[in-house]
């Protein structure tokens, strides 16, 4: 995956008064873990993530439609063995149906509507 391929800025582009524009762009792991659809389901898994020192940049929760009672959540990133390990004892897994790519450089309103310099 490339960032032409994505129609993101490369990795060092500066504007034209010579702010960065993207300092990091990279795949990140999406992990997925079963949880239970109930009051505090989802409070339980994360906070074994929260326990390991797990700083999640990515969190989304859904129902699972075929299995009543049941959902999934989706993390990233997990870092370090400790998180890991701790993720693998609630029941995560990296998945490979959902993607993601992390982007990291300037930010403030409505940077994502201008077009690139020349």
């Amino acid at each position: 995956m490339t960032a032409e391929w994505l129609g993101f800025y490369q990795p060092g582009t500066r504007s034209e008064e010579g702010e960065s524009m993207m300092d990091l762009l990279e795949q990140a792991d999406v992990w997925a873990a079963p949880i239970e659809d109930k009051p505090g389901g989802l409070a339980d898994v994360l906070r074994a993530l929260r326990d390991a020192g797990a700083n999640l940049q990515f969190i989304i929760a859904r129902r699972a439609p075929d299995q009543p009672g049941k959902g999934v959540l989706f993390v990233t990133p997990l870092q370090g063995d400790r998180e890991i390990r701790a993720a693998a004892e609630v029941g995560f897994n990296v998945t490979r149906t959902l993607h993601s790519v992390r982007v990291l450089g300037r930010d403030r309103p409505g940077i994502a509507t201008e077009p690139p310099p020349p």
